[in-house]
Protein backbone atom coordinates (compact mmCIF):
# COMPACT_ATOMS: atom_id res chain seq x y z
CA UNK A 1 0.00 0.00 0.00
CA UNK A 2 1.10 3.71 -0.81
CA UNK A 3 0.96 6.51 1.47
CA UNK A 4 -1.89 8.89 0.19
CA UNK A 5 -1.91 12.85 1.98
CA UNK A 6 -5.36 13.24 2.58
CA UNK A 7 -7.55 14.03 5.06
CA UNK A 8 -10.03 10.54 4.10
CA UNK A 9 -7.68 8.32 2.41
CA UNK A 10 -4.68 6.70 3.96
CA UNK A 11 -3.04 4.68 1.20
CA UNK A 12 -3.94 2.86 -1.25
CA UNK A 13 -2.84 -0.19 -3.82
CA UNK A 14 -3.67 -0.71 -7.68
CA UNK A 15 -3.40 -3.52 -9.75
CA UNK A 16 -3.13 -2.73 -13.50
CA UNK A 17 -3.13 -6.52 -14.35
CA UNK A 18 -6.84 -6.76 -12.99
CA UNK A 19 -7.62 -2.98 -12.78
CA UNK A 20 -8.61 -2.94 -8.80
CA UNK A 21 -8.05 -0.41 -7.08
CA UNK A 22 -7.84 -0.91 -3.05
CA UNK A 23 -8.22 2.21 -1.12
CA UNK A 24 -7.70 2.23 2.76
CA UNK A 25 -9.21 5.11 4.69
CA UNK A 26 -8.34 6.81 7.85
CA UNK A 27 -10.96 5.32 9.70
CA UNK A 28 -9.06 2.12 9.08
CA UNK A 29 -11.69 0.33 6.88
CA UNK A 30 -10.67 -0.91 2.93
CA UNK A 31 -12.61 -0.76 0.05
CA UNK A 32 -11.66 -2.70 -3.03
CA UNK A 33 -12.72 -1.18 -6.51
CA UNK A 34 -12.99 -2.82 -9.62
CA UNK A 35 -12.15 -2.09 -13.50
CA UNK A 36 -10.57 1.04 -12.58
CA UNK A 37 -8.30 2.59 -15.25
CA UNK A 38 -5.01 3.58 -14.53
CA UNK A 39 -5.38 7.23 -15.10
CA UNK A 40 -7.55 7.20 -12.30
CA UNK A 41 -6.15 5.47 -10.10
CA UNK A 42 -3.12 7.22 -10.53
CA UNK A 43 -4.85 10.41 -9.46
CA UNK A 44 -3.94 9.03 -5.39
CA UNK A 45 -0.36 9.68 -6.28
CA UNK A 46 -1.47 13.71 -5.81
CA UNK A 47 -2.27 15.08 -2.47
CA UNK A 48 -5.71 15.00 -1.11
CA UNK A 49 -7.27 12.92 -4.05
CA UNK A 50 -10.53 11.81 -2.78
CA UNK A 51 -12.32 15.03 -3.43
CA UNK A 52 -11.12 14.68 -7.01
CA UNK A 53 -11.69 10.92 -7.45
CA UNK A 54 -15.17 10.26 -5.05
CA UNK A 55 -17.67 11.41 -7.87
CA UNK A 56 -16.05 9.20 -10.53
CA UNK A 57 -14.90 6.28 -8.11
CA UNK A 58 -18.20 5.50 -6.66
CA UNK A 59 -19.31 4.79 -10.60
CA UNK A 60 -17.26 1.34 -10.47
CA UNK A 61 -18.21 -1.52 -8.83
CA UNK A 62 -16.77 -1.73 -4.82
CA UNK A 63 -16.84 -3.49 -1.66
CA UNK A 64 -15.56 -3.48 1.75
CA UNK A 65 -12.74 -5.75 2.58
CA UNK A 66 -12.62 -5.81 6.37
Amino acid sequence: MKPVISENVSSYEYESGTLTLRVQFNDGSLYEYSGVPSDLAAEFDTPHPWHRVYARLKAYPYRRIN
